[in-house]
């Protein structure tokens, strides 16, 4: 923890296959497609499959105490660049699943409750 707490840079890493919005992963055995979803950084990406369900990282979490509590209900992400940003990257992923959303926090999240929880949060 003491890197988190210090002034001191972490050494940066190459990226081993760089991913692009709307990149198909079917050369890579998955039938799924990156999908730019800025929000906890500038450059994220969810990950939203042919079945309809999507992998979205820290677009949003499950609960709170980091999923603990309340795994399944919707909330926002702790740390985000552009809470505005944020929603509308959300918009873009409801609009192109329908199933489970899986967060990097908490969840599985269902579309259905993913999609009330927007409605009620339409402001941001």
């Amino acid at each position: 923890m003491s890197q988190f707490f210090s002034n001191e840079k972490f050494n940066s890493v190459n990226a081993d296959i760089e991913l692009h919005d709307g990149m198909s992963l079917t050369d890579f055995g998955l039938e799924a497609t990156v999908v730019a979803t800025p929000e906890h950084t500038p450059g994220s990406v969810s990950i939203v499959t042919a079945q309809g369900d999507a992998i979205i990282g820290d677009l949003i979490m499950g609960g709170y105490m980091g999923g603990r509590v309340l795994p399944t209900q919707p909330n926002y992400h702790y740390f985000a660049d552009n809470i505005a940003e944020a929603m509308s990257s959300l918009d873009v992923i409801l609009s192109q699943t329908k199933h489970t959303l899986y967060a990097g926090y908490g969840g599985p999240l269902s579309h259905a409750a993913v999609n009330q929880w927007r409605q009620q949060h339409s402001e941001s």
